[in-house]
């Protein structure tokens, strides 16, 4: 397939491209660069390990430079809009701005969708000594983004001093236990305080955003919910695993988890009955594709007695042969603490995904596929097989 993510550095109109840190840490172009570009990989392994885990098989998306070798492993963007603008911005804003100008340039295609970083991100700092909350924290950084949907996962910079350059360093990033310097520099560690725990909550947060951008919707739990703060765990083991307690899902300490995403609000629970595809016959018969969809309820049902019910996402059947019970799977969860997993219905969907899958022949494919949402019958009807059905509302 030639479908890719893209991994971009975006530098503003009158800024220099060097990210904010501490000034012993190198913060030039080329430095951001590695860093971003050993954060996608380790997303782009941690994707396929826990697909494999849910029972689908090891895959995951190609990166720019793995389709085309002389691309760079991260693309250096100078966008148009000025530094000082950037800086007054909400990230919505920020996300749109973008996103136009990435599809408008050189770079804009359909087969790429973007993982991006602005370079003049900034932590304004401040005097207080009471600990602040995660909206107090943001609300003092210029140029904030972690918001990911269609073709651009966005982020700021403002922690990106904190992630590795060089694969070596990784543990020794997600081990580190110093504490952040939070008057000066952003504290987005998930009220844990340290480097280590910045490194974890922001990259988390990006394979959370990059999956927004694979179609996936929030979830109770899991990546798509509040468990990818701890993505550290996936890399560490023993007693180099984070020390800070963790009580329940929602607390650290007794405190709010700390999150750089919109999380959702309420679940939705709609059941409905989906009849499963027809087959499609040969040409000499009466099923065909013209007057497929002008069937009646009552026929479908009756052509295709095994009713498939559709529950709320994270409660999804599916045809895939799962090679984990859901138990055993469950139960390895819970004995390693590990919040870092698909839900089932994410699985199926990224399974199933274009970016996951290859592309070539399903142009022609295509010409023979149909499927249609019936509002009038709330029927879904589709000759090629249902997979998966998500209900969402508005905030998902």
């Amino acid at each position: 397939t030639n479908l890719k993510v893209t991994p971009v550095y975006i530098i503003c109109q009158g800024h220099d491209g060097c990210f904010q840190s501490p000034y012993e840490v190198e913060n030039s172009i080329e430095s951001a660069c590695s860093r971003i570009s050993i954060g996608a990989k380790l997303i782009q392994s941690v994707v396929a390990e826990k697909l494999y885990e849910n029972g689908v098989g090891r895959k995951t998306f190609q990166l720019e430079h793995e389709v085309n070798p002389k691309r760079p492993e991260c693309t250096i963007f100078r966008s148009n809009l000025n530094v000082n603008r950037a800086r007054k911005m909400k990230q919505g804003e920020l996300w749109t701005h973008f996103g136009r100008e990435l599809m408008l340039s050189d770079l804009g295609s359909n087969d790429r969708k973007f993982l991006a970083f602005i370079s003049c991100s900034r932590f304004k700092g401040t005097d207080e000594d009471k600990p602040m909350t995660h909206d107090e924290i943001v609300s003092l950084t210029e140029a904030y983004a972690a918001l990911g949907g269609g073709g651009l996962a966005l982020f700021g910079t403002a922690c990106l001093y904190t992630w590795p350059t060089a694969v070596e360093d990784i543990i020794s990033r997600f081990s580190d236990i110093t504490p952040v310097n939070n008057k000066r520099f952003m504290d987005d560690s998930g009220y844990r305080g340290t480097l280590g725990g910045c490194f974890a909550t922001t990259l988390g947060s990006t394979l959370h955003e990059l999956g927004h951008t694979f179609d996936l919707g929030h979830t109770k739990d899991g990546i798509m919910g509040r468990g990818f703060d701890n993505i550290d765990r996936v890399f560490l083991v023993g007693d180099k695993k984070s020390s800070i307690s963790k009580d329940n899902m929602n607390n650290y300490n007794g405190k709010p988890v700390q999150h750089s995403t919109v999380s959702l609000q309420r679940n939705i629970s709609v059941t409905m009955n989906v009849a499963e595809p027809l087959r499609v016959l040969g040409p000499r018969s009466k099923t065909t594709l013209g007057n497929f969809a002008s069937m009646s309820k009552s026929d479908i049902v009756r052509r295709s007695p095994n009713v498939t019910p559709i529950t709320r996402p994270s409660s999804v059947y599916s045809t895939i042969t799962n090679k984990l019970s859901d138990s055993k799977r469950n139960l390895n969860r819970n004995n390693g603490n590990d919040s870092i997993y698909w839900t089932r219905n994410c699985a199926v969907f990224l399974s199933y995904h274009r970016w996951f899958n290859d592309e070539y022949g399903r142009e022609r494919q295509a010409i023979t596929r149909y499927l249609k949402f019936d509002t009038n019958k709330m029927m879904i009807i589709s000759t090629a097989g249902i997979r998966i059905v998500e209900v969402r509302d508005d905030s998902n």
